[in-house]
């Protein structure tokens, strides 16, 4: 599953290192437009076979909110956002599917995005890939809140650029796909 799925970039990654065929089944969300239709041609591009693309953005409750849609990675919720979107939580658009990965770049709504999809975290104990330099609070807080969902997951941050707020990730992982020495 991919929150912030923009273009498609982490899913085209996905596919050049899993493969193609090893994608059961795809869920994107991305209220952006543009980056939307971007996404659906490189998904027919890339031959994924099962896949959904959801117009919304992840929350911790169904509302509309305000949008600011530029077509970029920068496209986020803004109360000075021009375009009215919907919003819902992925406890309750996936309550039936099947999630083993969770990927969330949503621009500083990751924390609400987690609040919003807590019983499929408990329930199906995906690995997680959250950003935490959308705001200089999500360092902490968001790897505290994992924790309090599902308590023996193993934390990693990573840091992707040389300043500590670009590009850093915590990776969430159940004991069950950490390999013993």
């Amino acid at each position: 599953m991919d929150c912030g799925a923009y273009s498609g970039d982490t899913i085209s990654a996905l596919c050049g290192h899993i493969g193609v065929e090893s994608i059961e089944a795809l869920y994107a969300f991305e209220p952006d437009s543009v980056s939307r239709a971007q996404l659906s041609t490189l998904c027919e591009s890339k031959g994924i076979r099962n896949y959904s693309l959801f117009p919304i953005a992840v929350w911790n409750q169904p509302e509309e909110l305000k949008f600011l849609e530029s077509g970029t990675t920068a496209s986020h919720i803004a109360q000075e956002g021009t375009k009215n979107i919907q919003a819902n939580t992925l406890d309750h658009v996936l309550s039936s599917q099947k999630v083993t990965f969770l990927k969330m770049d949503i621009e500083g709504a990751e924390l609400r995005a987690l609040q919003g999809a807590s019983n499929l975290i408990q329930s199906q104990r995906p690995v997680l890939a959250v950003c935490l330099y959308h705001t200089p609070e999500d360092l902490f807080l968001i790897p505290r809140y994992i924790r309090t969902l599902v308590s023996d997951y193993q934390l990693f941050v990573r840091i992707y650029s040389k300043s500590l707020f670009g590009e850093v990730v915590c990776y969430a992982i159940p004991p069950e796909y950490i390999k013993s020495k």
